[in-house]
C-alpha cells in the first residue's frame, strides 16, 4: 500500500468516527441512548457485536 492510499484510509476512518460520535451525541442529548460503557467507549448491537466477537 502506498502513502496516498494510507492517507485516504486514515481520512475515511476519521470521518466515519466523527460521524458516529456526532450521531451518538445527538441520540444521547435526546435521551434515546443509554450512557456508553466506559470500557470500550461505544456499544455494538446484533450483527456488529457478533462480527467483533463482543
Amino acid at each position: 500500500m502506498d502513502e496516498k492510499n494510507l492517507a485516504v484510509i486514515k481520512h475515511l476512518k476519521k470521518a466515519a468516527i466523527d460521524k458516529c460520535s456526532e450521531r451518538l451525541a445527538r441520540a444521547r442529548s435526546r435521551g434515546t441512548l443509554a450512557p456508553l460503557p466506559p470500557e470500550n467507549g461505544f456499544s455494538l448491537t446484533g450483527r456488529s457485536r457478533r462480527l467483533h466477537g463482543l
